[in-house]
């Protein structure tokens, strides 16, 4: 949405019809989760008494009232985006979805967490709001508000318990005190950090209630059940060098991401295996989620982010899970392609190409026998850059190609392709072969890559694309003896450079010292030899061992230049 767009008169009673079209919403916890990212003081007026499911009609009126909360987004969005993470994979879900669409709103947006609520409560509203009496946070039933009004004047009651709660603090202090060694002393025991070269965290899985999340007998036998497929799979593994580490002992059940993301800090877990079951009338839903650490593979996030069919539910019967063989063979699928894929991810660090050629072979297998899901071009894609890794390049472009048959707008698999292309043009010049065609080719697949509009979170295709281009314009340049590729290669390598600048974004530091390292080739064959050397200075500062070699052979170059003249 633009800065001052509106919100179609009808956007509220369409959200609405569709709000009230997801199951999911008898639930009284979900109901209370459409209130997520949102002000506390205003939430408190529409929350009832446990016993007393939320009204929807309520929710939507009362977020009405709040209006716009940041300068491109508005309550109404944050509770239909919240609905949409309760159903998708549903009809409603996609209905969801392609209403916030047709207001260009970004529909996997959401807001980031700890705001200050008085930035909230300043914002005016000139719409009509209507709150009812809260549960607890102090606020009164307020009717109707017409006019420019605030929160602070709907919610007086509420801001005015401030002074109460310093008191209440302050007495409290010295009890607190008091009682902290006793609280530490008796805290469950903490998880051991674990040493493996990969390792996975298995947590208990809670069952959704109106209290929260709780133990259940379903949530005990899943979590067994998942932690004996693992270790069968991976206890003791060495096989190609990795050692695998699968933990679960002293693991409580965690509510999300940053739980999660805190869990895998602590303790040096990779991956983080964690989730919910809902029970209604003996019918079970178990969702699975996944936290994977980014340090360890930010190019990859697309795959892990959660946003694909690998974390819809799996629904079972609760009188029939002793047995559990349909809900034991779902998840074995959806953790054979996860862990293979993180575990293929482990091998490209270590550069072990054998081991992760294995990895992501056996998650596309796994894959395959599978319906078609949201995701699955990211296998292909890996699994292709390590046969190209591995020189094979023919199986390299298979599987490109099968990523862009699914995902016609997938940037990554472009790269991968040019770079195939760029390869192959290498090894002809070698040969003293014309190369001139698969050179033309790797600039078509990175002005595609440019293009595309799937461009997975840290896989930085932009950057790569222009870093392919730059170098096809310099080895044109200098086959055809002609200025003007020099011109093109200059531009897009300085777009490298100022994304850099201007992020200072450490996973971009060998892209721009490539970068560097072209405009001083650029300017060493123009005998501009400042500029060249200032270019490869440059590099030095960024580059890894590798590039660092290369940019000190061309620094010594030019000095020993500087001498002979």
């Amino acid at each position: 949405m633009t800065e001052n767009q509106q919100l179609d008169k009808d956007f509220d009673n369409r959200l609405l019809e569709i709000l009230e079209g997801i199951p999911a919403l008898d639930n009284y916890d979900s109901r209370t989760l459409l209130l997520r990212d949102l002000p506390r003081g205003p939430v408190g007026g529409i929350r009832r008494d446990p016993a007393r499911t939320p009204d929807l009609g309520n929710i939507v009126e009362a977020a009405k009232g709040w209006g716009r909360l940041e300068a491109d987004d508005w309550s109404l969005v944050i509770i239909a985006r919240n609905a949409l993470r309760l159903s998708r994979g549903t009809q409603s879900g996609a209905q969801l979805k392609s209403l916030l669409t047709e207001f260009d709103i970004d529909a996997d947006f959401s807001l980031p967490p700890n705001e200050n609520e008085k930035q909230w409560q300043k914002r005016p509203s000139s719409v009509e709001i209507k709150l009812e009496s809260g549960d607890g946070d102090n606020v009164k039933q307020v009717g109707y508000a017409e006019g420019n009004v605030t929160f602070e004047e709907v919610h007086k009651s509420y801001l005015s318990t401030t002074s109460v709660v310093f008191i209440i603090a302050t007495l409290i202090l010295a009890g607190v005190l008091g009682g902290g060694f006793y609280l530490w002393s008796q805290s469950p025991p903490r998880p051991d950090v674990m040493t493996g070269d990969f390792n996975i965290a298995v947590a208990q899985f809670g069952e959704v209630t109106q209290q929260g999340l709780a133990s259940s007998k379903p949530g005990i036998t899943i979590h067994e059940m998942l932690v004996n497929f693992l270790d069968s799979e991976y206890y003791n593994v060495t096989d190609y060098g990795l050692a695998v580490e699968v933990a679960y002992k002293n693991i409580g059940r965690l509510s999300g991401k940053q739980e999660a993301e805190k869990l895998a800090e602590d303790i040096n877990a990779h991956l983080v295996i964690y989730g919910t079951i809902y029970e209604n009338a003996g019918e079970a839903e178990l969702t699975l989620k996944f936290y994977v650490a980014d340090r360890y593979w930010p190019d990859a996030l697309d795959m892990m982010a959660g946003e694909h069919q690998l974390t819809l539910p799996i629904r079972f019967n609760v009188s029939s899970l002793d047995s559990f063989s349909d809900l034991s063979a779902e998840m074995r699928s959806r953790m054979t392609i996860l862990v293979s894929f993180a575990e293929g991810l482990i091998y490209l660090q270590s550069e072990n190409f054998a081991g992760a050629l294995r990895s992501f072979q056996k998650a596309v297998v796994e894959a395959e026998d599978r319906d078609l899901f949201q995701g699955q071009e990211t296998l292909y894609t890996f699994l292709g850059f390590t046969f190209a890794i591995l020189e094979n390049y023919d199986e390299g472009m298979k599987y490109f190609n099968k990523a862009l048959d699914l995902n016609p707008e997938y940037g990554r698999a472009y790269i991968g392709r040019g770079n195939i292309y760029y390869t192959r043009a290498e090894i002809l010049g070698k040969a003293g072969r014309n190369y001139e065609y698969r050179l033309y080719q790797a600039g078509q697949e990175y002005e595609r890559a440019l293009i595309a509009q799937d461009h997975p979170v840290g896989a930085h295709v932009k950057d790569k694309a222009n870093l392919g281009l730059g170098n096809v314009y310099l080895v044109e340049a200098r086959m055809k003896g002609d200025i003007r590729p020099y011109e093109q290669a200059i531009y897009h390598y300085e777009q490298i450079i100022t994304q850099y600048e201007k992020t200072e974004n450490e996973r971009l530091k060998t892209i721009t010292a490539d970068a560097y390292c072209g405009l001083g080739d650029i300017y060493t064959d123009q005998e501009d030899s400042i500029q060249a050397e200032k270019a490869y200075q440059s590099c030095l500062k960024l580059a890894d061992d590798s590039r660092k070699q290369y940019a000190e052979e061309r620094l010594n170059a030019i000095q020993r230049d500087y001498l002979n003249k």
